[in-house]
């Protein structure tokens, strides 16, 4: 294998994992976003939750 097709085929290893990555990134999103409308859906009945929950939030935002 020369250079150029090795640089072809790191291109496209690149380009694979980009795309894991992003499928990961979105997975991730998708669970935070579900998990945290279960959480405000039992906080309603538990206010120590709620709190916990803007506690959580406000140090997400900080980082």
């Amino acid at each position: 294998m020369d250079d150029e097709e090795r640089i072809l085929s790191c291109q496209r290893e690149i380009f694979r994992l980009r795309g894991v990555v992003r499928c990961l990134e979105e997975d991730a999103q998708r669970y935070e976003r579900e998990l945290m409308e279960e959480i405000e859906k039992e906080s309603m009945e538990r206010p120590g939750l709620r709190r916990a929950l803007e506690m959580w939030r406000a140090i997400k935002d900080e980082g």
